[in-house]
């Protein structure tokens, strides 16, 4: 098979994947990071003897109950190198996805459809800092942005793809020229 051929029909079962649709993956990759951070904290304060009130309150209210938590150094720490190591080993496996990108149907590629290399998966996860920066702007340009990139996208020259549901059809593909 000539490698055009293979270039489109790859282009064929995939489409840029947008801001609302790289939402819920965020959304549950963090829920996932910080019940994994919220464990070990936890775990941390039982092992150090520490009173669980220290981070974790239980409020009640006209039967209503409300768990709040606020994360110790440790928790905040713990968090950080969690969140660092679950996107770049993710995102650089044979995967190309984190858990919450695979439950959208999404993947992430550098510029040639390959798969990122851990750099790259590390520098795009860093530049998710500066996406974040000033009102979440950086993640908003995947809305608008040709390739539909985010702030660290662009940096990591990445881009995230929807897996489609059936191929697209011959004509409505990019010519391969």
């Amino acid at each position: 098979m000539s490698d055009a051929r293979e270039a489109m029909e790859a282009q064929s079962k995939y489409i840029y994947a947008g801001f609302w649709r790289r939402v819920p993956a965020l959304v549950l990759d963090l829920l996932l990071v910080s019940l994994f951070m919220m464990l070990i904290d936890a775990l941390y304060l039982a092992y150090a003897g520490v009173p669980f009130d220290v981070a974790f309150k239980l409020e009640s209210a006209s039967n209503a109950f409300s768990l709040h938590y606020n994360p110790t150094r440790f928790g905040v720490w713990t968090g950080l190198l969690a969140s660092l190591t679950y996107f770049v080993t993710f995102e650089s496996s044979r995967l190309r996805a984190t858990p919450g990108k695979i439950a959208m149907r999404l993947i992430v590629v550098d510029k040639t459809g390959g798969r990122l290399s851990m750099v790259q998966a590390f520098g795009r996860t860093l530049g998710k800092v500066p996406s974040a920066g000033i009102f979440w702007i950086g993640f908003m340009m995947a809305g608008w942005t040709a390739r539909k990139q985010a702030l660290h996208d662009l940096m990591a020259r990445s881009v995230v793809l929807k897996q489609l549901d059936e191929p697209l059809p011959p004509d409505m593909l990019l010519s391969a020229s």
